[in-house]
Order: C-alpha cells, then sequence, then structure tokens
C-alpha cells in the first residue's frame, strides 16, 4: 500500500509517505511557510520513492481544525493532487492524528486534545484507543472556551496533548486535573500518524469525494456542551 499523508493545521508542515513497510517523513516546524514549503516537500519524498502521484493508492490530509490557512493549503494540495493522479483521497481529523500520536510515542490509550484556537478557545475532542490500534473519539470536536469543556466520563489514565494545555494552562487544569495521569503541552500533529486512519479507511472503502473534500475550522458551530458519544 503506497499513502501519502499531509499536515499543516498547526505550525508542524508535514507529509509522510508509506510505501510498503517503509515510512518516510518530513516533518518540519515551520510557521507561517507552508504554502513555500509543502509542494517541494512532496516532490522530494516522492523522488526519494521513485514514486509519482499517480502510483499512489490514497492521498490522504488533516481536515483540521486548526489554523484557517494551514487547514486549506493541506485541503487544496491533497485535493489537487487526488484529482490529476486519480487517486482516492482521504480525509482525517488533526485532532484525532495528535491523540494517535500520543499514543505511538508514549503509548497513552486515553487521550484528551486541545490545540490552542486563540482568542481565548481551544479546540478540543477525547479519544480512546481501540482493539484496531487507532484513536477513535469518546467526545467529538468542538471549539470552545477552556472552561466550558466537557469532561471524560471516567477519571484517571487520561493523557493531555496540544498547545491548548500550554496556552490554557490554569483553566484547563482547573476543569481537567482530577483526570490527567500525562500532559504533553508542545505536541503538534505529525503526518505519519495520519496514515493508520488512512490505510483503515482506504481498506473499508470509506474515501472522501473530491467535492467533500473540505477544511473543518469549527468555527461555524456553537460550542455547547453535550453528552452524546460515539462508540
Amino acid at each position: 500500500m503506497k499513502i501519502l499523508a499531509l499536515e499543516t493545521a498547526t505550525e508542524a508542515c508535514s507529509i509522510a509517505l508509506q510505501v510498503g513497510d517503509e515510512v518516510i517523513v518530513d516533518h518540519r516546524i515551520a510557521p507561517r511557510q507552508h504554502t513555500e514549503l509543502l509542494l517541494p516537500m512532496i516532490k522530494e519524498l516522492l523522488s526519494k520513492a521513485s514514486l509519482q502521484a499517480q502510483d499512489l493508492d490514497g492521498i490522504a490530509f488533516g481536515r483540521g481544525p486548526g489554523a484557517f490557512t494551514g487547514v486549506r493549503i493541506a485541503c487544496g494540495i491533497a485535493q489537487g493532487l487526488a484529482l490529476g493522479a486519480g487517486v482516492p483521497l482521504l480525509s482525517v481529523s488533526t485532532l484525532q492524528t495528535l491523540a494517535q500520536g500520543a499514543y505511538r510515542q508514549h503509548g497513552a490509550e486515553k487521550i484528551i486534545t486541545a490545540i490552542d484556537a486563540r482568542m481565548n478557545e481551544v479546540y478540543y475532542a477525547a479519544f480512546e484507543i481501540t482493539e484496531k490500534r487507532l484513536a477513535q473519539a469518546l467526545i467529538f470536536e468542538r471549539v470552545c472556551a477552556p472552561e466550558n469543556i466537557e469532561s471524560p466520563e471516567s477519571n484517571g489514565s487520561w493523557c493531555g496533548v496540544g498547545t491548548g494545555f500550554a496556552s490554557y494552562a490554569q483553566a484547563l487544569n482547573c476543569e481537567l486535573g482530577q483526570y490527567l495521569t500525562k500532559v504533553i503541552d508542545d505536541a503538534l500533529p505529525n503526518a505519519i500518524d495520519i496514515l493508520p486512519m488512512a490505510r483503515d479507511l482506504l481498506a473499508q472503502g470509506k474515501v472522501t469525494a473530491l467535492e467533500d473534500a473540505v477544511p473543518v475550522y469549527l468555527r461555524d458551530n456553537i460550542a455547547k456542551k453535550s453528552t452524546k458519544r460515539v462508540f
């Protein structure tokens, strides 16, 4: 299986290419440079693997939430590449990618993600690692003030991940302190963590139609506390 993954919703400009069991990653912290960097990075990675875009089985992108411009860049480039190459497109949540990274790097199995959304708000969700070793949402992603986040239903063993925990440490600790056993407040999403979800989506035939490949900003939604869960 050959999959290219793109993630630019935060300060990280990140791409990953899987070819069989081999994965090549180019992950750079490059605020406001995504537009200039992303296409040359993709070209270089494909060249290293002696591939062209039409050789891929799928192109996956981080659909947000995150920085408005950053989310649009990954979405637009992935959409253009998929259209030109005639390969399936796969859309993956940036918060889910962040949670998957916490599992890969730290073995966390219950993860609360919070990315600084500016305007005194966070992009927030909670995930649990399934038997398939994939991050699955327990609390749906939303944007809200830190003091309005929804707490998980079970205490302990939760890992807090993302820049929201650095920017709004006091408020999030007040709301979530009793649940958290570990906090990683400098974590940024890495495209390598899109790959497990992309493989699963592709295997299930859950591809994203080109016209449905849209950024997810969440700002258009009204953030409210909810007891709704998905398992």
